[in-house]
C-alpha cells in the first residue's frame, strides 16, 4: 500500500518527468543512460519508507545518486556527447545544435561542483537553496560556485563565438 508521502513523490515525479530526463541526459551523457537512471529512481521512490524533508529535493538527489551509480558501474570510456535535442519539446527557441555542443563541451571542462550547481539551476530548475539543500553546502558556497561555473563558462564560449 503506498503511504501519502509515496503518492506526493509519484506526483512530484510525473510533474518533474521531463526536467528529470534532462538533468539525467546531462550526467549521464546520453538519452538510454538517462532513462535508466530515472527509472532507477523511480524504483527507489516507491520502496524507500522513510521521511523525506525536501521532496524536489531528494527526487533529484535520487536522480543523480542513480546517474551515479550508473556512470560507476560501467567499465567503457564515454563520449559525453549527448542528443540533448531529442529530450527537448520542439519548440522555436530551442538552441541549435552546434551552440547546445559547445555549450556542453564548455560544462565538461569545469570542475564538477561547478557545473553540477550550473546543471541543477538551468536545467532543473532549482532555486539556490534547494541546491544547497540537496548538496548540504552553504548557500554562499552554492552562490559563488555558480558564479566562478558561469564566468569560466562565458569566457570559453566567448572565444568560440
Amino acid at each position: 500500500m503506498e503511504t501519502q508521502q509515496q503518492q506526493m513523490l509519484v506526483q512530484l515525479f510525473r510533474n518533474e518527468r521531463q526536467a528529470l530526463h534532462r538533468y539525467a541526459c546531462f550526467r549521464t551523457g546520453n538519452a538510454e543512460d538517462a532513462h535508466d537512471a530515472v527509472q532507477e529512481a523511480l524504483y527507489k521512490l516507491l520502496t524507500y519508507n522513510g521521511e523525506v524533508k525536501n521532496m524536489r529535493a531528494y527526487l533529484y538527489r535520487t536522480v543523480a545518486n542513480a546517474c551515479t551509480d550508473l556512470l560507476r558501474n560501467q567499465e567503457k570510456a564515454r563520449n559525453y556527447e549527448t542528443d540533448y535535442l531529442a529530450l527537448q519539446d520542439t519548440e522555436p527557441t530551442a538552441p541549435q545544435p552546434e551552440v547546445y555542443r559547445a555549450v556542453a563541451a564548455a560544462l565538461r571542462t569545469l570542475p564538477d561542483e561547478q557545473a553540477e550547481v550550473i546543471r541543477l539551476r538551468f536545467h532543473a530548475n532549482m532555486s539556490f537553496a534547494e541546491i544547497a539543500d540537496l548538496l548540504q553546502l552553504p548557500l554562499p558556497t552554492v552562490k559563488s560556485r555558480l558564479l566562478y561555473g558561469m564566468e569560466k563558462l562565458r569566457k570559453s564560449l566567448h572565444q568560440k563565438f
